[in-house]
């Protein structure tokens, strides 16, 4: 399995891990039940991937994405320190600053609403 932008599957691999299933950030979720399963997950990072518009602005604006990102990452089991670097490298991505701070509080209102 080639884990990122574009993912490739081995059909045992695919089979094994269930997909598709209506969850937040199937990427992450492939890679997380591929690794559960016992497949070996590899990534390339000779290949270049160009994404012609900003990652989820085909659904939804900037704000709510963000919004569903941390809410999303919550739901993948994220733990809070991972979390907080994962936001702290965004801060430069639009909307600045805002966009990672929004994705860090969603994901903690996630953990205190067990």
């Amino acid at each position: 399995m080639w884990g990122g932008p574009i993912q490739l599957f081995r059909r045992e691999c695919y089979q094994d891990i269930g997909l598709w299933l209506p969850l937040p950030s199937i990427d992450a979720y492939a890679e997380i039940a591929a690794r559960q399963h016992g497949w070996t997950v590899k990534s390339f990072d000779d290949e270049e991937i160009l994404h012609h518009r900003l990652t989820g602005t085909a659904t939804a604006n900037l704000i709510r994405h963000r919004f569903w990102l941390g809410t999303s990452e919550y739901s993948l089991g994220y733990s809070p320190l991972f979390q907080a670097f994962k936001c702290f490298g965004r801060l430069n991505e639009r909307p600045y600053i805002l966009g990672a701070l929004l994705r860090f509080f969603w994901f903690l209102v996630g953990n205190f609403k067990k």
